[in-house]
């Protein structure tokens, strides 16, 4: 069942009801996704996410993403963020910062690589160093 906000204001003494749907957040996330065109677990990796967490943001009854997660579906799609967030406002802040799958020296990165990079971005520094000591080859 969709959330409804009802807005009234008084016009000429006569009360009249807006109905504004707030509720459909979950098809604005979906859409975002599609303007990118990646499935939700290349979504999730350029994010930093798991592919969880983008599938229950697009579920009609699922989860909220939070407003820093909500500011990364903005800025990697190109909607306004205010508009992700309510319906309200301009639709498109600009154009998504993500097409197409992100290219390393001409090769395209896989879904675990970008998960991988995604998880680096997210340790400390020391661990980071740790992590890269760990996978590289021995000399």
């Amino acid at each position: 069942m969709e959330l409804f906000a009802q807005l009234y204001s008084a016009h000429r003494g006569q009360f009249h009801r807006e109905t504004h749907v707030l509720g459909d957040m979950h098809a604005r996330i979906r859409e975002a996704r599609s303007r990118v065109g990646v499935s939700q677990e290349e979504f999730a990796a350029r994010l930093g996410v798991s592919r969880g967490a983008v599938a229950q943001w697009e579920m009609e009854k699922g989860t909220s993403p939070s407003v820093k997660n909500l500011e990364q579906v903005a800025i990697h799609s190109g909607f306004a963020f205010e508009w992700l967030a309510t319906g309200r406002g301009p639709r498109v802040f600009g154009e998504p910062m993500i097409k197409e799958p992100t290219a390393t020296y001409g090769v395209a990165l896989s879904v675990d690589e970008h998960l991988v990079v995604a998880a680096m971005r997210r340790m400390e520094p020391a661990r980071r160093s740790g992590l890269v000591s760990l996978l590289a080859p021995p000399k």
